[in-house]
């Protein structure tokens, strides 16, 4: 492990899929600070053109956004071969919670939730458990 406490060597690359301009900006630096390399996406159809250009090595995907949701992101990247990147570890994040919210990430794909607003500390764990 390294001073960071990553597995691997840098950079890994993330993909941030949230509507919020504040939220998504927030992300970006708390991740670019850490090491890592960032591609943002404030909609699905641009999460979808940026994992096609570069396979993450991990996918951090809001739940609600104005041109589909994060469910249905993740269920189209599951679709695709392990190669192409279709078993990236996903975490979700959103304002709800519940038992009823968790069913509905476990059957979509995704492999954490983190309640918003994300706290810095929940955020680097959650990264840090995948790489």
């Amino acid at each position: 492990m390294n001073a960071n406490g990553l597995k691997d060597s840098l950079p890994h690359h993330i993909l941030v899929l949230e509507d919020h301009e504040d939220t998504l900006v927030l992300l970006e630096i708390i991740l670019r600070n850490a090491g890592f390399t960032v591609a943002a996406a404030d909609r699905v159809a641009k999460a979808i053109a940026a994992f096609q250009e570069r396979k993450p090595d991990l996918i951090l995907v809001d739940l609600s956004l104005p041109d589909g949701d994060g469910f249905g992101f993740v269920q189209w990247v599951r679709t695709m071969p392990e190669s192409a990147g279709g078993r990236v570890p996903a975490i979700a994040l959103s304002a709800f919670s519940g038992q009823k919210l968790i069913g509905r990430l476990k059957h979509a794909g995704f492999d954490r939730y983190i309640p918003k607003p994300v706290r810095v500390e929940a955020l680097r764990r959650a990264v840090l458990e995948f790489l």
